[in-house]
């Protein structure tokens, strides 16, 4: 395995979750980096095609489902979304 690869993946990802892990979703906000508890992965998802390609995650937190949804192409809402972090 390549060793970038294996200190990096646990840390950050926007594929290949783990539905036996916890995750936070990371963002980074004005050159801060932004961490929000999301749970437990549950699924991702694609919609729609090309341009307007849209990903979504589930994950589950106390019971509570999360969705986050992202554009493909650009993070939605002028956030700059980065992926997620196992807890």
């Amino acid at each position: 395995m390549d060793l970038a690869k294996a200190i990096i993946s646990p840390y950050l990802a926007r594929a290949n979750l783990d539905t036996t892990k916890m995750y936070q979703k990371v963002e980074n906000v004005n050159g801060q980096e932004i961490l929000t508890p999301v749970g437990k992965f549950v699924r991702c998802y694609r919609m729609g095609s090309g341009d307007g390609m849209t990903i979504h995650w589930e994950f589950e937190l106390l019971g509570n489902k999360i969705t986050i949804d992202d554009d493909m192409w650009a993070s939605r809402g002028n956030q700059a979304f980065v992926g997620f972090r196992e807890v």
